[in-house]
């Protein structure tokens, strides 16, 4: 069923992938996860905004999310999970935590 799963998922990013427009800067992402696979294609220059990385975070357990500075490539905030404070530095173009410290 595994393998079922990733040609199937392969054959739908390939047409995906082909129905897009040559440009340059397409990011073409694919991967398992938790719910099941995960195909994303989009322009790698769309910088996410504080709304949508603050919705990111809470799905992934923070809340009371403060940011401090989101000018530039990242953003830089404080947020809250479990009753641990912590400074975070998270990627504005791909949502990756790339820093974080409990303070």
């Amino acid at each position: 069923m595994t393998i079922r799963n990733t040609v199937l998922a392969t054959v739908i990013a390939a047409a995906a992938l082909a129905a897009v427009p040559a440009k340059a800067g397409v990011n073409f992402g694919f991967g398992f996860h938790s719910g099941g696979v995960g195909i994303s294609i989009g322009d790698m220059y769309d910088k996410m905004s504080p709304r949508e990385v603050r919705r990111m975070l809470r799905h992934r357990g923070y809340h009371d999310i403060d940011f401090s500075d989101t000018g530039g490539r990242y953003f830089r905030l404080t947020a809250e999970k479990h009753g641990d404070d912590y400074f975070m530095k998270v990627d504005s173009y791909t949502g990756v935590i790339v820093h974080r410290h409990e303070i």
